[in-house]
């Protein structure tokens, strides 16, 4: 028995100099050094121990994968910075209250779940394929000079600062609380900003967004957000909707962002925005004979913001009806409207006699093509094609007419 004894003495001595060893390789400095695993290079962080407090963990060696054990006293770190790193394939956060630096380092995905970031995130030159922020609670991110591939965010962000970035999918925020928010980076997909609340008195600028292919527009989605409060440069961006929306929502969206555009004195948008909200009003039923009062907007003076097309319609007008009626103007004078001391006489050459002939078919031609009104008791009835002819020639000419009244009383304002 008394070998028996001994022997149990010997195996808790062991016990307790193996738990003794355990503390001494516990971390208690505020680096944490990164080890060799069977998979590869690695990090785990654990903090099961209430004497694990903590407050900046800064490793600065390459590795392929990060491993977070997260325990109750995870929310006293106060900076998490990676620096130089040379790829991760995967990056998870869940359920962690710390700041954040990134610099230099690369990765395929990002992804912070339910999370509060007291202290705000940062990254600075950063390559990754995605990155995405669900459920969070931010005080500030700033992500500068980096390269993504999409970004997503579903979080409540105090201050959002995307500059200098290289977006080369697609950026999404929707169901997020923002503050003041500048986004100043680079887009080769389209941008959703859908459900956006900001805060009062403050706004979310994106005028300085461009698309990555020159030429090209960004798709930008803003449905139910604070269209108000956005500050936004149209002439880079065009407004896309997601399937099945009705055209009430739309067109809803539409004036907003015209109101915006008009409170700001941003006329160059606000043009490129009504054009497009005068297309929809017109198309969105598929009817064919609204269809075609579109092309006519579109054609005749594009929707009203360049009404000298006017000008070229009327010279054009007059003279493809000039050259008809120089096989036609003098039967015209005969048998369908006489002007009064109208005579055309065309003597000398071939040329001179054609010069002369549509010279006198210009003569006829604007005296019908702009006049307001015709003398009835002029007009004969009996040459129905020519009448014809004649009718089409007046109610051009008085649309043409009409029109540049228009532009001409508009202009004196």
């Amino acid at each position: 028995m008394k070998w028996a004894w001994q022997y149990a003495l010997l195996i808790l001595l062991l016990v307790k100099v193996n738990f003794l060893l355990a503390q001494a390789r516990t971390p208690t400095s505020s680096k944490i050094n990164a080890f060799q695993r069977s998979e590869g290079f690695g990090i785990d962080f654990y903090s099961s121990d209430s004497s694990n407090n903590y407050k900046d963990i800064l490793p600065t060696i390459n590795v392929r994968h990060l491993f977070f054990i997260t325990g109750k006293h995870l929310e006293s770190f106060s900076t998490f910075q990676i620096t130089s790193l040379s790829h991760f394939t995967s990056f998870d956060f869940e359920r962690s209250t710390f700041a954040l630096l990134m610099l230099e380092s690369s990765f395929d995905h990002i992804k912070i779940n339910n999370c509060a970031f007291k202290d705000g995130l940062g990254f600075l030159n950063v390559t990754y394929s995605r990155y995405e922020m669900r459920e969070n609670n931010c005080k500030y991110l700033n992500i500068y000079d980096c390269s993504l591939g999409d970004l997503t965010i579903f979080s409540n962000v105090d201050m959002l600062k995307l500059d200098n970035d290289t977006i080369k999918g697609s950026l999404l925020i929707s169901d997020s609380r923002l503050g003041n928010s500048h986004i100043n980076c680079l887009i080769g997909g389209t941008i959703q900003l859908l459900n956006i609340s900001i805060d009062d008195g403050l706004e979310l600028d994106i005028y300085d967004i461009k698309p990555l292919i020159k030429g090209t527009k960004i798709p930008l989605n803003l449905e139910h957000s604070e269209i108000e409060k956005i500050n936004l440069n149209y002439q880079n961006c065009s407004l896309f909707f997601s399937p099945n929306t009705p055209y009430d929502i739309k067109s809803n969206t539409y004036l907003k962002l015209l109101n915006n555009f008009k409170e700001r004195g941003y006329y160059e948008s606000y043009e490129l925005a009504d054009i497009e909200y005068q297309k929809l009003k017109y198309t969105y039923e598929g009817i064919w004979y609204k269809r075609l009062y579109d092309e006519f907007q579109l054609l005749w003076w594009n929707y009203g913001y360049d009404k000298w097309y006017i000008f070229i319609w009327t010279f054009g007008f007059l003279t493809i009806f000039s050259i008809c009626n120089c096989w036609w103007y003098k039967k015209m004078n005969r048998v369908v409207y006489t002007l009064d001391e109208f005579e055309p006489k065309a003597t000398g050459s071939f040329i001179q006699r054609v010069a002369m002939n549509y010279y006198y078919s210009i003569i006829y031609t604007s005296v019908i093509f702009f006049s307001f009104s015709v003398k009835i008791d002029k007009l004969k009835f009996r040459h129905k094609r020519l009448l014809f002819w004649f009718i089409v020639i007046y109610i051009v000419g008085v649309i043409c007419l009409a029109y540049l009244a228009n532009f001409v009383l508009k202009s004196s304002i």
